[in-house]
């Protein structure tokens, strides 16, 4: 699942999604900017699945 996720960051600029998933990935990419959240990978986060 990791190297298809790192497959994917390589080249996502150039696919198409639609409209309001772009405004989406917007609006946090701008939280993130702005301080309101952390940004926290991937090997950071995988171990907390399920544990809520």
């Amino acid at each position: 699942m990791e190297c298809i996720w790192q497959d994917l960051a390589g080249h996502v600029e150039r696919c198409d999604i639609p409209l309001a998933h772009r405004e989406m990935l917007d609006r946090r990419r701008a939280r993130v900017a702005a301080g309101a959240v952390e940004l926290r990978d991937w090997n950071s986060v995988k171990h907390t699945i399920g544990s809520r």
